[in-house]
């Protein structure tokens, strides 16, 4: 998956030593374990620049917005600041001559980073990245008890105490300008329907079905489909097969031990 990070500054135009700063983080981001030739993208453009870790045909790009994911919709205005949010799984970086907006989807399924300074705004899905942008490490020690107990960072703190999560199907939003930020959320309301169980499902299955669709037109020659032998993954195999073509040329992989690839079920 391609990771993405973000750089506006306050006080000057940023120049090639910063891009070169930027692919060398991209290039300590690559996996020591992929095999073939990885392609890293950058972009430097008066006080903003961003590269893109492990790019693919896939991701977007249009000026300086980028959308790592998909939509599910067609939506002209997914790459200007201050929009609706668009329907989708996606972490989305958005930027015009006064603003700069991070943005989140429904399920957070892409986790953006942020850190907020006096003369830096830096976004990313990656923490590594903006740290190893900033080039030193605050540690955070109120992730100690989550890692202790639940091998995790919590529902908010990180590894360096400055950067901070964009909550889901949220965005933080930079004003140049002012150098401001504000957070802008889309909450979701869950309201009670008086249907039945057979209802619900159908619902449910239609629901499905329009989003296995809409991956009838993507280019997914290099796509991978991760099938962990769950009901999950299976059924998305499967209604892929039954609502596009794509199933002929999907690549699909999984994991364990090596001598299980052998093993009978």
């Amino acid at each position: 998956m391609g990771k993405a990070l973000f750089v506006c500054s306050r006080e000057r135009s940023l120049d090639s030593k910063d891009e070169e700063k930027i692919l060398a983080i991209c290039g300590a981001l690559e996996p020591d374990n992929i095999t073939s030739e990885v392609e890293h993208r950058s972009s430097i453009d008066g006080d903003v620049g961003y590269g893109i870790m492990n790019y693919q045909p896939s991701i977007t790009i249009t000026d300086n917005s980028v959308l790592l994911g998909k939509l599910y919709e067609e939506n002209e205005k997914w790459d200007e600041p201050r929009t609706n949010f668009p329907d989708g799984s996606y972490a989305i970086f958005r930027e015009d001559e006064d603003h700069l907006e991070v943005v989140t989807d429904p399920a957070g399924s892409r986790t953006i980073w942020y850190y907020f300074g006096d003369d830096l705004f830096l976004a990313s899905t990656s923490q590594r990245a903006i740290i190893m942008f900033l080039g030193d490490f605050v540690f955070d020690e109120r992730v100690i008890p989550w890692m202790l107990s639940a091998g995790t960072l919590g529902p908010e703190y990180s590894w360096d105490k400055r950067l901070q999560r964009v909550p889901l199907n949220s965005s933080v939003i930079l004003d140049k300008e002012e150098w401001l930020i504000s957070q802008k959320r889309n909450p979701i309301e869950f309201d009670v329907k008086e249907r039945s169980r057979e209802e619900h499902k159908e619902l449910l299955k239609e629901a499905f079905e329009a989003t296995m669709s809409s991956f009838q037109n993507q280019d997914l020659d290099e796509a991978v489909l991760t099938l962990s032998g769950g009901a999950d993954s299976r059924s998305l195999l499967c209604l892929l097969d039954e609502h596009t073509d794509i199933s002929e040329y999907l690549t699909t992989i999984t994991w364990g031990i090596k001598k299980s690839i052998e093993e009978l079920v």
